[in-house]
């Protein structure tokens, strides 16, 4: 804008030129509004009168009006002044929420995480994993995707459709970084029947699950695929397939059947079901998935978590 004849400046379309401004312009003119001069201004923010009359200037040429009545007294708002304050305080405020959300992000005091993450691995050792990171991050949604395969884990994080993934196999993807962090010792767990040959802490051949009913987890799942990799075949007598783990657990614990389960959550889900260990050891690995690159300090703590967790747990050794 260019000023009239009498030094007066035209001022339509102040609104909408006081968002585009520098932010610091604003800054300083709120806080010689706020403080009633330049050198009360200038010595709030820490910095030279000059500097405040040269950012007032710079606002005024920019939106083609003057805003404040200069007097040795102090500083007061002419009409343009006074039709940009509340806009001015308004960004302002804004800008500072915005700063503050992205603060309480990055220090773990907001925002959200999402994890891809194998069925049976929700509540071993996901569970205590989570409980630990809501106590040390309580401002952080944790939002879960159920995962059928690691390949659909490692997909899932590759996308960018979850940051970070926990599968119950060995898996890759492009863009992904896949380690190893634990295994889990697989057991029978289940009543299989009065005639079932073997006694309670005797070790089983793996051929032992053809001759019970078998009630297994989602088709391609961490189980079914042990399965196959043991048996080099389809097990013989699978009685119930069901669509997650929640629900074998349920059935085993009525005897249903007999499932394979990671011995760490038959002894803390299904207390009372006999179990039996094989020999050679059956055992499930757990991999972390995570996107090449930087990831959120969300993330972070959660990777933290999950490695102290598998690193503080010594499941396999000895028969418990």
């Amino acid at each position: 804008m260019r000023p009239v004849a009498g030094g007066r400046f035209e001022e339509p379309g102040l609104e909408c030129g006081v968002s585009s401004v520098d932010f610091k312009l604003l800054v300083h003119f709120v806080a010689v509004v706020q403080y009633g001069s330049f050198s009360a201004a200038a010595a709030e923010l820490g910095v030279s009168q000059p500097t405040v009359s040269r950012s007032i200037n710079r606002l005024e040429t920019s939106l083609g009006a003057l805003l404040l009545d200069r007097s040795p007294q102090g500083a007061t708002l002419l009409p343009a002044g006074r039709r940009i304050l509340d806009l001015a305080e308004e960004i302002l405020a804004d800008t500072r929420a915005i700063r503050d959300r992205l603060t309480s992000v990055s220090t773990l005091r907001a925002g959200s995480l999402r994890i891809a993450v194998a069925q049976s691995l929700v509540i071993h050792p996901m569970a205590d994993v989570i409980k630990e990171l809501s106590v040390t991050a309580p401002g952080v949604l944790v939002k879960l995707v159920n995962a059928e395969s690691p390949e659909r884990v490692a997909d899932l994080v590759r996308s960018g459709q979850c940051e970070v993934g926990l599968a119950d196999g060995e898996t890759s993807a492009a863009g992904t970084v896949s380690r190893r962090i634990g295994d889990r010792r697989v057991v029978l767990a289940g009543f299989p029947g009065d005639d079932w040959p073997y006694g309670r802490g005797r070790r089983l051949p793996f051929e032992a699950i053809d001759a019970v009913p078998l009630i297994t987890g989602p088709m391609n799942g961490a189980m079914e695929r042990l399965v196959r990799d043991s048996l080099s075949r389809p097990p013989a007598r699978v009685a119930v397939r069901c669509g997650s783990w929640r629900a074998v657990w349920d059935l085993v614990a009525l005897g249903v059947g007999c499932a394979l389960l990671p011995e760490a959550l038959v002894r803390t889900e299904l207390d009372g079901v006999p179990y039996w260990k094989f020999e050679p050891e059956l055992t499930l690995t757990e991999h972390l998935i995570v996107r090449r690159g930087s990831i959120s300090p969300a993330a972070t703590l959660f990777v933290r978590l999950i490695e102290n967790a598998n690193a503080g747990r010594d499941e396999l050794p000895g028969d418990g």
